[in-house]
Order: structure tokens, then sequence, then C-alpha cells
């Protein structure tokens, strides 16, 4: 009876969810880590696919160099917990999966995060999407690589060939994946290749590769800035140029909303100017595109 009345005492999977929840709550994700060992290895308890998905969305935010290593060991270890046990409550989901890739991109694993995607491709559980491809791309743009855009261009080619293979929308190419391509380029000082990929999007003729995304003001941004941080002595005149794409496909779209220069990308081409040292320039220039000076944040115009 003793026996019995023990045995009643030990803890069980709501016991061992409340203390779960206490733990996360304090940020305490070594402790959780343990204990869910404790709960397999003890108690032959399996931990909830959520559990292992918070510990794994606290550790995608973490500045600690080895979150991604310990992000990826824990996806192996759904893995195993559900093969061995022989249940799918534990299985990766593409919440897990996101976790991981985030993880990678926010520490720069380009290699890291593109294998972890291609297990998901390789899992028949998990559909991928724009997003994740997104996020492993950010991972290579983010890395130290000097390949990481053409890296970025190749999964590109494929995230598209097998939307066009499986005619799943959710692997339909959009703005952000491709202004993470231009972002690869720009944060690399490339910045006729950056110039390049927007104008394979923005002059349809020019590339089957792009011809389905339609840019927007900050495709044109990205681009603006890298010439701003280059530095180069064209940097104004190439300045010049993509401000006129930008209002020829403003007028083009008939709206203000997706291409019209604001006062961000004049702002922009005030510093690429000045940077120059084509004050007189910028000024007649801005002046002449209906800009008012006193409306920038750069104050050696704003004194004209």
């Amino acid at each position: 009876a003793a026996e019995r009345g023990s045995a009643r005492l030990l803890p069980d999977k709501d016991s061992y969810s409340m203390m779960l929840e206490a733990y996360f709550k304090r940020g305490r994700i070594d402790d959780v880590d343990a204990i869910m060992d404790e709960m397999v290895n003890e108690r032959s308890i399996i931990p909830e696919r959520r559990h292992f998905n918070t510990v794994l969305s606290r550790l995608a935010v973490s500045n600690s160099t080895e979150a991604p290593d310990r992000c990826e060991q824990l996806l192996m270890k759904m893995k195993r917990i559900s093969r061995e046990r022989q249940t799918k409550a534990c299985l990766p989901d593409i919440v897990t999966y996101g976790a991981v890739i985030d993880c990678c991109a926010k520490h720069g694993r380009g290699p890291q995060a593109e294998s972890v995607l291609k297990d998901m491709i390789n899992d028949s559980d998990v559909r991928p999407n724009v997003i994740l491809f997104t996020s492993t791309m950010k991972a290579w743009a983010k890395s130290t690589d000097p390949v990481a855009p053409q890296e970025c261009e190749r999964l590109f080619r494929e995230m598209k060939q097998l939307f066009e293979e499986q005619g799943d929308i959710r692997l339909l190419p959009n703005v952000a994946i491709f202004n993470t391509i231009l972002g690869a380029h720009a944060s690399r000082g490339q910045c006729k290749e950056a110039e390049s990929v927007l104008r394979q999007a923005t002059r349809k003729e020019d590339s089957e590769l792009y011809h389905s995304i339609r840019p927007d003001r900050d495709s044109f941004h990205i681009v603006l800035r890298a010439l701003e941080e280059s530095e180069a002595s064209h940097g104004p005149d190439q300045c010049r140029r993509i401000l006129q794409e930008m209002k020829r496909l403003a007028e083009e779209d008939g709206t203000c909303d997706g291409f019209a220069p604001n006062e961000v990308t004049y702002e922009i081409l005030a510093r690429v100017f000045l940077r120059q040292g084509r004050k007189e320039e910028a000024v007649e220039f801005l002046r002449a595109e209906g800009v008012v000076l006193g409306d920038l944040h750069s104050a050696s115009l704003c004194e004209q």
C-alpha cells in the first residue's frame, strides 16, 4: 500500500507541464532542457511539441554563439524520440524548423540554416514555404562568406523550381525574398550587382528569373544605400538613374505607394552627393525635383 501511495506521488505529465511552464516564464532554458531529458529517460513521459518549440523560440533570439547548435540538437532529439517511441507528440512541425533556421540566420550560419531547410524539404510531414527560404537566405546574407549573394540566388532558383513543380502557393516568390538577395549584394558593397538584380525585376525582358517579382520602394532604397556606403565617385550619377527608374515605374503603376520617391529617397540622395563634395549640385538637383530642403535631415543642405 505504501508503494502504491508513493507511486501516486510521482510527477506525471501534467506535473511536468506545469513545472516547464514555470521555468519558461523565468527564461531558465537550460533547466527546461534538463527536465525534458528527465521526463523521457527516467519517467518515460514524452514532452509535447509545444514544449520543444517554446525552448527553440527562446534560443532563436539568444545572443549565445552556441544557440544554433543547441537548436539543431533539440531538433534531432525530437526526431529521435518520435522514432524510438513511435509517437507524433513531439514530431517537428514548421514552427520547429522555423525557429532553428531563424536562430541560424541571427548568427549568420548560412550552411547550417540551409542544411536544416533541406532536412525539412525531405520531411514528408512538413511543407516548406517562402518565409523559411527567406530566413535561410538571410542566414547566408549575414554570413562572412564572399559568395553568399550567389548562394542566395541559387536558393531562389531552387524555390522557384519547387513552386513551378508543385504549384504550392506557399512557395510563391515575393518581394521580401527578393530584397534579401539585394541586401546580400549591398552589404558586401556589390553595388553594380545589386543594381543589375533590381533591373532584372523592373525590366522584365532582361530576365525570366525575377519575372514574377514586383519590387517596392525598399528595393530601390537598398541599392541607393549601398551606393551611399560605397562612396564611389560615380555614385551620384547612378543615383540619378535609379531615381528616374523609380519615377518611371510610379508613373506606369499609377499610384504613389509602390515606387514614387519619398523623403527617405531624397535624404539618401542628398548624402550620396555630399559624400562626394557635390553640395551645390545636390541643392540644385533637389530643388529641381521640388524637394523642400528644410524637410531633409542633412544639416549642411538645410543651411542653404
